[in-house]
């Protein structure tokens, strides 16, 4: 499994990306859906399970919005992995370049990431992997950046500013035992996390 995010420019404003940061980590269980993502079982044999890695990624995005296309499916992964590693997450604010494509781009059939990167001339390399369909994302996100049409691109902003986030874990993590057996409830797992933030730093 791999978790990336990209941190834009300050203030919301379509400049260039900052900062870019990526995990690869061991999900406890198959990673599945090899042929899409590429990543095999042997991969992350050796990598960090996401409970390691949760402290540096809550601190990466804490107090700011997550951008993802179809956000609630990635959020899922999220809010799961972060269940499983003893966090009690408070509701994230988030945008959704998917959902948000409706009004930036009234016109268009299929919505895809490789769809709405398409019709703006945004480059999407590697499809699929976490890094570049955040990388991706971003670039949507820009471009939406410099349109006067979305008020929730503010709002959403402010929203992740004031949500509180835990210091910590509140409880121990679940083991590997215990995730197989949830598995049966957990989201499908895709092989990788897009995630792409917007940070006022």
């Amino acid at each position: 499994m791999t978790a990336s995010w990209n941190s834009p420019s300050s203030a919301w404003t379509s400049q260039e990306q900052s900062s870019t940061c990526t995990s690869r980590f061991n999900p406890e269980g198959p990673v599945g859906a090899t042929h899409v993502h590429g990543i095999t079982d042997a991969d992350v044999a050796r990598a960090p399970y996401f409970r390691d890695v949760a402290p540096t990624i809550a601190a990466s995005i804490a107090g700011l919005p997550i951008v993802a296309h179809n956000a609630n499916f990635d959020l899922a992964f999220l809010r799961t992995e972060f269940a499983g590693a003893g966090w009690d997450l408070p509701w994230l604010p988030s945008y959704c370049t998917l959902n948000a494509s409706h009004l930036h781009l009234p016109d268009m059939d299929r919505r895809r990431l490789i769809d709405c990167c398409w019709t703006l001339g945004i480059q999407l390399q590697d499809a699929h992997s976490a890094l570049g369909d955040a990388r991706a994302t971003a670039g949507l996100l820009s471009v939406y950046l410099g349109t006067a049409v979305d008020g929730s691109l503010t709002s959403v902003r402010a929203e992740a500013a004031e949500t509180a986030w835990p210091a910590g874990p509140t409880r121990p993590p679940l083991t590997s035992e215990d995730r197989l057996v949830n598995a049966a409830v957990r989201p499908v797992l895709s092989g990788s996390h897009r995630l792409a933030r917007s940070s006022p730093r």
